[in-house]
């Protein structure tokens, strides 16, 4: 079974950002659970939230790592949280990292290339607009856009 989702924006943007879930994991108290905004970043190895997120559904961290970024090293907590992503998959036990997201965009979470090589990720920009779409498992044979250019150039 693939789960896959579609994210259009009016615009070409530079942001992609999508609503998603959160929920402490194991799910004890459904009140502790966040529809939340979250921006994906291939350049992000690791899934982040922030520190405002983890007060919020008081989540216990259970462990700490380095983190490494643009703005250099830091130590950040790490908590588990179950992440429920647009097409309704639920990615559980995810080991993630706390740390400050300071953003325009008002969003509590990264979603990092531990959870977007999970799956297809595809971006597309025609008509001056930007798609997001994602399928999750990967489907069974890689799509080229290089296939896909050679034949709308007539290159078959």
């Amino acid at each position: 079974m693939y789960y896959a989702f579609e994210q259009r924006y009016s615009v070409r943007t530079e942001n992609l950002i999508t609503e998603v879930e959160v929920f402490p994991d194991p799910i004890k108290d459904k009140s502790r659970c966040a529809k939340i905004r979250a921006k994906w970043d291939t350049g992000a190895n690791h899934t982040v939230i922030s520190m405002s997120l983890m007060e919020k559904l008081r989540l216990v961290p259970i462990d700490s790592e380095i983190l490494s970024g643009l703005g250099g090293s830091q130590t950040v907590d790490v908590v588990r949280l179950a992440v429920k992503l647009p097409n309704d998959l639920f990615v559980s036990s995810r080991h993630i990292g706390v740390c400050h997201l300071q953003s325009l965009q008002n969003f509590d979470m990264l979603i990092g290339m531990d959870i977007i090589q999970l799956g297809d990720f595809h971006i597309s920009n025609a008509g001056g607009k930007t798609s997001l779409s994602f399928v999750i498992p990967p489907l069974p044979a890689p799509f080229s856009l290089a296939a896909e250019a050679g034949r709308l150039n007539g290159f078959e």
